[in-house]
């Protein structure tokens, strides 16, 4: 999933603008787009291996359950003391049978994977009649994606670059390159890793300290153009701390 793909993560985070809250006109605010999405995934996952070095990868199937909002913020909204956002009495909540899979090869230092995420089978159920329909439907991520394993002085230098693809965006917006430094102790459960990486619209900064079944990585992206699609870019901050079971 993307919660366990750090490199999908840090690309698929998306940006919002903000307004201020001090000493504001509110006739000179700008109009405001905001989406909110809430979801929660479950299901099987199965790991295989081909036989004489052929390839890797899984197969899950999952039930995946989204519920999402979308609202407009104005001067007039604002003035006359309106919600920023209608929540609705009826949320727009559906839950489809979903698909992941992924094929991992590898060759010599090389890793080269393909791999389609949320690939919708069926609706389970929906409140569509009520509710209405998702803003974002449930729609598959594809992504093609290559690294090199490169190790020298105790270090561990792994170059990547790949391509990814939903309905929201094209495959040109979808491009990106990086690498890790890392160093690891005790086979790989104690160690240090800094990324570097780059895409369309952000460099991003993400070192990440692991301590066996736990993981904590910070992450900084810094806008490396003005705006997109008329919003301008800012620093987008996170931080994840994992516990692995």
């Amino acid at each position: 999933s993307l919660a366990n793909d750090p490199v999908l993560e840090a690309l698929e985070t998306t940006s919002q603008a903000s307004i201020p809250t001090t000493n504001v006109n509110v006739n000179s605010l700008p109009t405001l787009d905001i989406y909110a999405k809430g979801e929660a995934k479950g299901g099987l996952l199965l790991n295989y291996e081909l036989e004489e070095d052929m390839g890797k990868g899984y197969l899950g199937i999952n039930a995946l359950g989204r519920m999402d909002i979308k609202g407009k913020v104005t001067s007039s909204t604002i003035a006359n003391g309106g919600d920023v956002v209608d929540l609705g009495e009826e949320k727009n909540t559906t839950v489809g049978l979903t698909l992941d899979f992924k094929y991992q090869y590898d060759v010599d230092d090389w890793k080269i994977s393909g791999e389609v995420q949320d690939l919708k089978i069926a609706t389970l159920s929906d409140s569509k009649e009520k509710g209405g329909e998702l803003i974002y439907k449930i729609d598959p991520l594809i992504r093609l994606h290559a690294s090199y394993h490169m190790e020298f002085v105790g270090f561990y230098l792994d170059p990547f670059a790949g391509v990814h693809k939903r309905s929201q965006y094209d495959f040109a917006d979808g491009i990106y390159a990086g690498a890790d430094l890392s160093f690891f102790v005790w086979g790989d459960r104690l160690g240090i890793r800094a990324r570097g990486m780059v895409d369309q619209e952000y460099f991003t900064f993400s070192p990440m300290l692991k301590l066996w079944i736990m993981h904590l990585d910070l992450g900084l992206k810094a806008p490396i153009k003005s705006e997109s699609d008329g919003i301008k870019l800012s620093n987008i901050y996170h931080a994840n701390f994992r516990v692995f079971f």
